[in-house]
């Protein structure tokens, strides 16, 4: 049966959902993985299989609806459900839409699945406690995937500390005036207020940033720091303040694990990768130079909180390091109920057993529907074919994509192929172009994992 992947944020999510996509071929799947616009025009051309999608907010039930009209099983893994806040979790995203569209679902952790099954009982049998694969990227098993890109990373930058940034509400590239304008007709969900207060406290957080790395590479031009603003998030401002100070690294290249391995440090606010710093033994700082309401969130409560220059300074030489050691034990009972890791059983190979089991839901296709939408979708493919021609015979610049960055059918290999010390029988997977910023994988039925639901859908 076809499967088929969608990637948000490449920098997020690619490697993951191609280890993912490599357990799904060896159990017989054909996969397809590539980004969520693509993916999703790709399936409506192709075969109905498994859609595999990455949220159920309030504007992807309307999508998951036509697909399952079109046969499709609907799967999600919700990759901004880890630092979820139970109130407002409920409130953009567990609808009763949801019920009715989603098949399957994937939870990071038991906090998730109660929140999830509070608001929308009758998906109690539905909701799978698995973990996120992004996650899996971090487990010891599979940490020696990323050797070779933290070795590269050392040898350019040396020793430095990493910065995380997560200000795409004010730092956006259509403008913080135009962002603050979509939370007030609606476009973002329906509490306005809980938007305007989060876009002014992030604000007043970007300020704080920006002028306390400008004395940190002022006071320490010894020390290298490297900063990585979130994929959402406009360069320019940053790229102004690394041409004033030679020590300071603005990058958006490559999976942030690898900067985290490679780092002494990391300093955040209320950024998913303070998680990721804690599971892969980085130190992490909480810079809270002001206090906001929205300053109690999961990355925040596993890392040191520091309230004011004076004590950043000390954690960036290293005065406090004992104190942060010591409160790891901690961390590891916050972190708990909201995502399976450590060392657990990886998710990518649980939530192929359960897409094997909802690959057995026999659901037709609306006749007059598929073949209204697969008119509709040939025509715009075409539409879209010759637009590319025309660009390409005008020598039209590519437009930069900051969440997608154009992969080659080699670099793809390759990344599939770093996979293969884990699993040998992954050498064996077949890699092809499917679509524009999409891939094809299969694994030769003879290779294939003979259980008896990979048998049924190899039919």
């Amino acid at each position: 049966m076809n499967l088929y992947i969608t990637v948000e944020i490449a920098s997020r999510e690619l490697e993951s959902k191609t280890f993912l996509s490599c357990c799904a071929a060896k159990e017989g799947f054909d996969v397809y993985v590539g980004t969520e616009d693509m993916i999703r025009r790709l399936a409506l051309l192709s075969k109905p299989g498994i859609l595999m999608d990455k949220s159920i907010h309030s504007e992807y039930p309307p999508l998951f609806n036509r697909m399952k009209k079109l046969g499709y099983r609907i799967a999600v893994n919700d990759e901004e459900g880890l630092c979820l806040n139970p109130k407002q979790y409920g409130l953009f995203n567990l609808t009763p839409a949801v019920e009715q569209t989603v098949d399957t679902f994937f939870a990071w952790g038991s906090m998730q699945r109660d929140i999830f099954v509070k608001h929308l009982p009758g998906m109690a049998d539905n909701v799978h406690v698995t973990g996120n694969p992004r996650l899996d990227i971090l487990h010891p098993s599979l940490r020696k995937f990323h050797d070779k890109g933290v070795q590269e990373i050392k040898e350019k930058y040396g020793q430095f500390i990493l910065i995380n940034t997560r200000f795409s509400t004010c730092n956006n590239p259509i403008g913080g005036e135009a962002v603050k304008e979509r939370f007030l007709t609606g476009k973002h969900g329906p509490n306005i207020d809980y938007l305007m207060k989060r876009y002014e406290a992030d604000k007043q957080l970007f300020d704080e940033f920006f002028d306390s790395l400008k004395r940190l590479c002022t006071q320490y031009p010894d020390k290298t720091f490297v900063l990585r603003p979130h994929p959402s998030e406009k360069m320019d401002p940053w790229l102004d303040l690394a041409t004033q100070f030679p020590n300071l690294k603005v990058v958006r290249e490559g999976n942030v694990h690898k900067w985290i391995l490679a780092s002494s440090m990391l300093i955040q606010n209320g950024c998913t990768t303070a998680i990721e710093a804690f599971l892969l033994d980085t130190p992490c700082i909480c810079y809270r130079p002001i206090k906001t309401e929205f300053d109690d969130c999961l990355p925040n409560n596993i890392s040191f909180h520091v309230f004011n220059y004076k004590d950043l300074c000390r954690c960036v030489e290293g005065g406090l390091d004992e104190q942060i050691s010591a409160k790891r034990f901690e961390w590891e009972q916050i972190l708990a109920p909201y995502a399976k890791s450590g060392t657990e059983e990886l998710a990518a190979p649980q939530m192929v057993q359960h897409l094997l089991k909802l690959a057995q839901i026999d659901r037709p296709e609306k006749s007059l529907f598929a073949l209204w939408t697969q008119i509709d979708a040939r025509f715009r493919h075409w539409n879209r074919c010759l637009k590319w021609q025309i660009k390409k015979l005008k020598k039209q610049p590519k437009k930069v994509k900051t969440k997608w960055k154009e992969l080659s059918l080699k670099e793809f290999t390759s990344l599939v192929h770093g996979f293969d010390f884990y699993d040998e029988t992954f050498a064996s997977i077949e890699i092809t172009q499917a679509y524009k910023d999409c891939f094809r994988m299969r694994m030769p039925k003879k290779k294939c994992t003979k259980t008896n639901l990979t048998k049924e859908i190899q039919n």
